[in-house]
């Protein structure tokens, strides 16, 4: 699975795209007639890229209750979002942010919309959710489990707790394992550097972790 880098490079090819298009057509037209892969980021129906075919499913936003059997993303949570902000200019981020609140990442159905209502280009959503760490253009997991590798959670075994992580779960950090449950991140400060080393699980501060633990909480995480 691509990391939040390899989006930024290929947004910056989009973006590139993007301005001979409108070198060509003139950059009213461009915004518009620009072709976008329908499926972006998931490249899948993109002729050459594959990149995402690996991508865990849309379990999680499927349970949340906006997605049908069928595979059909509801997308009225996101008109209504749209119409909030309606008058308001330069809005991007609440937008994104609001529609992450809903979905738990950001869906290429849901950017594309925004991109349409808001008339801004999709490579420009792209390049702010790129930028911004807050936001996810994977599906994320049921649950979370965040490692600080931070200076004082390193030298007390961050890295082994991170290794023993990336074993049990089968995945690197920054991605999802395929049964939806488990999103891994490693993070770099949590604030709690007297507990080190520590972890968030979903809401919850473990400090003092060790690596057997980690892996015991990993393991009843994916059994719920």
């Amino acid at each position: 699975m691509p990391s939040q880098l390899s989006l930024r490079v290929i947004y910056l090819c989009m973006e590139f795209a993007e301005h001979n298009v409108r070198s060509r057509v003139g950059a009213d037209e461009g915004v518009h007639a620009m072709k976008v892969p329908k499926a972006f980021p998931v490249f899948s129906g993109w002729e050459g890229f594959s990149l995402l075919a690996s991508v865990p499913s849309t379990r999680n936003v499927l349970r949340r209750g906006y997605m049908s059997e069928q595979g059909t993303l509801d997308l009225t949570p996101v008109e209504s979002i749209l119409a909030e902000f309606a008058d308001q200019r330069g809005a991007v981020i609440p937008i994104l942010q609001r529609v992450q609140d809903i979905y738990g990442w950001l869906p290429p159905e849901a950017m594309r919309l925004i991109s349409k209502r808001r008339r801004v280009p999709i490579t420009k959503l792209y390049g702010v959710a790129t930028f911004y760490a807050q936001f996810y253009l994977t599906p994320r997991g049921r649950h979370r489990i965040r490692v600080c590798d931070g200076t004082a959670c390193h030298i007390k075994g961050a890295p082994q707790i991170i290794e023993a992580l990336t074993q049990e779960l089968g995945i690197q950090p920054g991605e999802t394992t395929p049964d939806g449950a488990v999103t891994f991140e490693v993070v770099y400060c949590l604030g709690s550097c007297g507990l080190a080393p520590v972890a968030y699980v979903d809401q919850q501060v473990m400090g003092r972790l060790n690596p057997e633990e980690a892996v015991a909480v990993a393991r009843k995480l994916r059994e719920e």
